[in-house]
């Protein structure tokens, strides 16, 4: 307990000279507490007596014990000072809107901003205790593990608990060795029955042999007991690096028959089918997205697999070459993918194209994009015919560097597409550009009809190249389609040396009206803007 008369003492001899001593020319001289020279007292030495040293003496030992006593007060308060701030910290923490969640709602919030960076599960749990707390104790914020080294990876495990795990290596943004994915995957191996999701971006093909064996594993375990893993997604891709020195240049995924997989997604990395695959096997896929694969059997893999896939809802061709079997070879078989809503392909030599059209019969297909390379003279490239007659449903429809040969079968298309909300639709012909702003002024001027309506609902145009009168009637096609004055419009121009009259008017009445519509410039040897990507996405249903 705090002694209060002894402390109203300790103030009281403070006040006074002497400490409360007995005056004397040596008692003030030792307590003086002013610095000025004009205030000093003066001691003479000579007359000193045993009484004035004794006095001092005792003044010191009483102040040595009111220092003491002093200290011990100063103490006390610091530590209430630093519990009160403690109190005051948690109290302002406890009022911030972040805090006033419940534990439960704070976690989600964590789970959906996992995906934002690669650090943001630590760092979160760096922010403040209550935030640690609760990240250490919500398994699903760490169960998504990039192989960017074993201590991270071994961390991960332990804090995810018993979660199903997505596994992500991107070698290009996080340079890996060969070494830290062997001794990773080794560790990975030991949680196999929890691999979810597997997101794989590498160098070399030499890395992807590291990933590959496990993953052909775990799928075939899965395959010999059906209950064992959770697999549903694979992510495998190695992009091309120019100049790269490798033991390996290819790399093969063979995929057993396995029900629980939902989306395949390869880059470079050839997909091979096991033999005997039963129909309607991959009963659970939605989407197969293949790119720059090169000498895949069109029959046996790639109608093999899609054969299996009856829910499949998209499908993306990109960059393939597929080996094609004779005629006498080929099968008459007709794949039947009813909840197939999304077919893209891109830079596809047309015979397979062709054949992958007459393979695949899609009823309820809804968007549908063909990106061919930009060719010199008109060419038929695909059986338009066949096109038109099987895709009467859709809501999108792309294409790109279509030549004249097609402006016929296309026009008569679009007058049965009646669900149509987005067209992009660019002809290019490298050695005549006027066939192909003839081509892109018939579009238009069918768009235009208000006698018998084409595209009612049509709200996102992409056309080019466009002419001067190409952009006059652009700009009638606009007026006639209301659905067109309130969405979003681009065109490509052919090039120009500057811009024309008619160009600088149309401009002026897209900014009078205040219309969504933007232009942009050819380049000759490919179609492509010079200005950056044309805006392609809509928000279709």
């Amino acid at each position: 307990m705090l002694d209060k008369e002894r402390l109203h003492r300790v103030l009281d001899r403070l006040q006074s000279p002497t400490y409360g001593a007995p005056s004397s020319e040596l008692q003030l001289a030792a307590l003086q507490t002013s610095k000025s020279p004009t205030d000093a007292f003066h001691v003479s030495f000579d007359n000193l007596r045993p009484a004035h040293v004794k006095s001092l003496q005792t003044t010191i030992q009483q102040l040595d014990e009111d220092a003491t006593m002093i200290l011990a007060l100063h103490a006390r308060l610091q530590d209430r000072i630093q519990q009160a701030k403690g109190y005051y910290q948690k109290a302002v923490a406890a009022l911030a809107p972040i805090n006033r969640f419940p534990t439960e709602v704070l976690a989600r919030i964590f789970i959906a901003g996992k995906h934002l960076e690669i650090n943001f599960c630590a760092r979160m749990s760096w922010v403040a205790k209550r935030w640690r707390d609760v990240a250490l104790s919500t398994p699903e914020l760490w169960n998504r593990i990039p192989l960017t080294g074993l201590a991270r990876v071994s961390t991960y495990l332990g804090r995810s608990g018993i979660t199903p795990i997505d596994i992500e290596v991107d070698a290009r943004t996080y340079k890996v060795s060969i070494f830290t994915i062997r001794q990773s995957i080794e560790l990975l191996e030991q949680h196999m029955d929890r691999w979810r999701d597997v997101k794989v971006l590498l160098e070399e093909h030499e890395q992807a042999q590291l990933i590959i064996g496990p993953l052909e594993g775990l799928c075939k375990r899965i395959c010999e007991e059906p209950h064992y893993g959770q697999l549903k997604t694979i992510r495998f891709g190695v992009p091309y690096t120019p100049g790269l020195i490798s033991n390996v240049y290819h790399s093969f995924f063979a995929i057993p028959p396995i029900g629980s997989l939902q989306a395949i997604e390869l880059l470079d990395v050839n997909l091979v089918c096991t033999p005997g695959v039963r129909p309607s096997v991959f009963h659970q896929m939605r989407t197969l997205s293949l790119s720059s694969v090169e000498n895949m059997h069109l029959d046996t893999h790639l109608f093999g697999a899609l054969s299996s896939m009856p829910n499949l809802a998209s499908l993306i061709l990109d960059q393939c070459t597929f080996i094609v079997p004779q005629p006498a070879a080929r099968s008459d078989l007709d794949i039947i993918l009813v909840e197939l809503e999304t077919l893209e392909m891109s830079y596809i030599p047309d015979e397979t194209a062709n054949l992958i059209f007459l393979g695949i019969h899609a009823p309820n297909l809804k968007k549908f994009g063909w990106y061919s390379r930009a060719l010199e003279t008109p060419s038929p490239i695909l059986d338009w015919g066949t096109v038109r007659i099987r895709y009467l449903t859709l809501s999108t429809l792309r294409l790109r560097n279509v030549t004249s040969y097609a402006t016929k079968y296309l026009l008569r298309w679009l007058e049965d597409l009646s669900s149509l909300t987005s067209l992009t639709i660019i002809f290019c012909e490298l050695l005549s550009p006027k066939r192909v702003a003839r081509s892109a002024n018939d579009l238009l001027q069918l768009l235009s009809k208000t006698k018998k309506p084409c595209c009612p609902e049509l709200s996102h145009l992409v056309v080019g190249d466009l002419d001067e009168g190409g952009l006059v009637q652009l700009q009638a096609t606009i007026q006639a389609k209301t659905s067109l004055q309130s969405g979003r419009v681009s065109a490509v121009l052919q090039p120009i040396a500057q811009p024309s009259m008619v160009q600088k008017e149309f401009t002026e009445w897209v900014d009078t009206n205040r219309l969504n519509v933007r232009l942009y410039e050819c380049n000759r040897e490919g179609g492509d803007s010079e200005n950056g990507d044309i805006d392609e996405d809509s928000d279709d249903n």
